[in-house]
């Protein structure tokens, strides 16, 4: 299990490490103005935090394409434990450093793939992590969801970065867990000393008022970090749906697959025991187990059921649906409220809160139906599949899902201020 720091020895001092680009120590850049012509091009750092599922390096990835699509000289370096979606290109100037991938077991954390104790490997993606931000040598840092790191294992790195001046972020989704707990692992991380120490700005990836994003959970209201509501990130979605799928259908998604096939089964059962007036588009997802996908597909045979196991183009697939079962992970309802559709949610209620107090929240506002896991049957998902396509369209608010401009702006303009003596504040 991860738990404290990294056990690693103690990293170079930061000065010591050489910016290729200038040929100056790392931690001795000069201060930078939006004003300098003759500075080099705007680089930004993202470090994701990723277990299961695809939803933070969608998010991430989106965000990175907004800053290199507003500065078309600026460049992204995504640091991730997260695979790629089969089919996914990087957005321009956007490229990847790969960790090795985590998973999530009864003991906590530990290596998905590799051979080695949850330590060992907490120290080698805190050492990757830390190389890959001293060579890079970003202006700005957007550290996802938690303040330290998995673990803990990006103290390095802030800690480097701190010295270097780099200006640093971080991001919060809209909802992250039952606020007592948030409480208690952000207690227990020393979150409040991170945030103080460490950070410029905390991004929220949602709208004002919201109430359950971490840091309205713990309350903190007397940090020197700036605080912006950006709304919800997301790329705009296509017009037109992809040619190869029927002019209406149902999409069922569940987002990277994991641990989505009780939530597919369903809808393909409910659909044999009460058939729809339009078939059903069906996307396992790319981290579904191959013979899960391998049951979907018996089980849809003879029906009017389309299986996929992955869509590079799942914006499209979600943006021509007429409707939507999915589970309520932060970029799928995004995408469903930005579309404007009906939808299902079966929402994941462990090992985190997080998809049920969302589910439940869009639930009852009156948009969206939600099925509690311990009552998925195939008639439930029957019934709320015909109801889902006699309601309404849900109301859309453009102004709540311009977040990607909105955090891309915000960083731009970090990026590019002044930044004399800031490495002053790495002093604790």
């Amino acid at each position: 299990m991860f738990t404290g720091r990294p056990h690693t020895a103690q990293p170079p001092t930061p000065t010591a490490r050489i910016d290729f680009m200038t040929g100056h120590p790392f931690g001795a850049r000069r201060p930078r103005s939006r004003f300098a012509t003759a500075s080099r091009a705007t680089r930004i750092l993202f470090c994701t935090n990723e277990c299961v599922g695809l939803g933070h390096i969608r998010r991430t990835l989106t965000l990175a394409a907004a800053v290199t699509e507003r500065d078309p000289d600026a460049s992204a370096l995504v640091v991730t434990g997260a695979p790629l979606a089969p089919g996914a290109q990087l957005p321009p100037r956007v490229d990847t450093v790969k960790l090795p991938m985590l998973k999530r077991d009864p003991a906590g954390l530990g290596a998905r793939n590799l051979v080695m104790e949850s330590g060992d490997l907490l120290a080698l993606r805190s050492s990757l992590a830390l190389a890959a931000a001293a060579a890079f040598a970003p202006d700005v840092a957007v550290i996802d969801k938690l303040p330290l790191g998995l673990g803990g294992e990006l103290e390095p790195t802030l800690s480097a970065l701190r010295a270097a001046g780099t200006s640093i972020v971080l991001g919060l989704r809209d909802v992250e867990e039952d606020a007592v707990m948030v409480r208690r692992r952000w207690r227990e991380m020393g979150a409040r000393e991170a945030l103080r120490r460490y950070y410029d700005a905390v991004l929220v990836y949602g709208p004002p008022g919201g109430g359950a994003d971490a840091l309205s959970c713990v309350g903190y209201d007397d940090l020197a970090a700036s605080v912006h509501h950006v709304g919800y990130i997301g790329a705009p979605l296509p017009s037109r749906p992809p040619a190869d799928l029927p002019s209406d259908y149902v999409l069922a998604t569940v987002g990277g697959g994991a641990d989505g096939f009780p939530v597919l089964a369903a809808v393909i059962d409910g659909v044999r025991v009460r058939p729809l007036t339009m078939p059903v588009v069906v996307v396992a997802g790319p981290l579904m187990d191959p013979g899960e996908v391998k049951e979907l597909r018996r089980r849809a045979a003879g029906l009017p059921v389309h299986v996929f196991e992955a869509r590079p183009d799942m914006d499209a697939v979600v943006a021509g649906a007429r409707g939507v079962v999915a589970m309520a992970g932060y970029n799928t309802v995004a995408e469903i409220t930005r579309a404007g559709h009906p939808a299902v949610l079966v929402p994941r209620v462990g090992p985190s809160a997080e998809q049920l107090i969302r589910a439940r929240a869009l639930a009852e506002s009156g948009s969206f139906a939600m099925i509690h896991p311990d009552e998925l049957t195939p008639a439930r998902m029957a019934d709320e599949l015909h109801a889902m396509l006699e309601r309404p369209r849900p109301r859309y608010e453009p102004a709540e899902h311009c977040g990607a401009g909105v955090a891309a702006g915000i960083l731009a303009d970090m990026a590019t201020a002044p930044r004399a003596g800031r490495a002053l504040a790495a002093v604790g």
